[in-house]
């Protein structure tokens, strides 16, 4: 949307959104989990700048080719672009960083951010999707979806599969079940983290094979995307995680 000389980018508005959506989440989760909200709303905000650089990062290294012709298009983040593992990689460093700054539990401050991340992912798909980025494999059934805006990112007039409202609906659902699982008395700490590990790896691995854009291939094969093995290791590491964590119960 342009209004004279300034333009509303739908996938810079959606991810605002998704911030903002996960952050008022995770200062009313922050009580019943011993933290404080002043302490969730810094930790939103260096982490969200440290995955924000993360997803860059990890979409140009795997599309180096494209930007070597133009390195400054990688400083256009609105024109959508970005990888989650990516942003999930840096936002872990910064939050490792930050528990051992203020001396908390950072098992409660994964559990604490988790549900909003997820809220904050299922928005950004939408943004994706506004954007015609993170695009579906050529698709005929019901509900393919077929761009045909010019600044579109994804293939013009070619009927799709709609990958990123797939992914947006699957974040919305894990999202549910990680509040649902939080509220159950008893809870390790530690552990709503590993069930969104769980929840979001599989999620990934099954979006992947929807997926019709080029996300790096390894090894010669186009299934082992570098997505694909970041998403299995992060299942494994969080059911190890799910077993090994036995520390004190989430307050209530």
């Amino acid at each position: 949307m342009t209004l004279g000389s300034f333009t509303l980018y739908s996938y810079g508005l959606m991810l605002a959104l998704g911030v903002l959506a996960g952050t008022v989440l995770n200062c009313a989760l922050a009580r019943s989990n011993g933290l404080g909200k002043e302490q969730i709303q810094s930790a939103v905000l260096w982490i969200m700048v440290c995955a924000l650089l993360g997803t860059r990062i990890f979409y140009v290294l795997i599309n180096l080719p494209e930007f070597a012709a133009d390195p400054v298009r990688m400083l256009y983040i609105w024109e959508g672009g970005m990888v989650f593992y990516g942003g999930l990689i840096g936002g872990i460093a910064a939050a490792l960083f930050l528990a051992r700054r203020w001396k908390i539990s950072v098992l409660r401050l994964f559990d604490n951010l988790a549900p909003g991340l997820a809220l904050g992912q299922a928005l950004g798909r939408v943004g994706c999707f506004l954007a015609g980025c993170c695009y579906g494999i050529p698709y005929q059934g019901w509900g393919a979806v077929v761009f045909t805006d010019p600044h579109s990112l994804a293939p013009r007039n070619l009927s799709l599969f709609p990958s990123q409202l797939f992914e947006a609906g699957a974040m919305l659902l894990i999202t549910a079940a990680l509040l649902a699982f939080w509220k159950k008395r008893g809870v390790r700490a530690g552990r709503v983290a590993c069930l969104f590990g769980i929840l979001a790896g599989l999620e990934r691995i099954a979006a992947e094979q929807l997926r019709g854009d080029f996300r790096g291939a390894a090894w010669g094969n186009d299934f082992f995307t570098p997505t694909i093995i970041i998403a299995i290791i992060m299942v494994l590491l969080s059911a190890w995680g799910w077993m090994a964590f036995k520390g004190k119960s989430l307050k209530r």
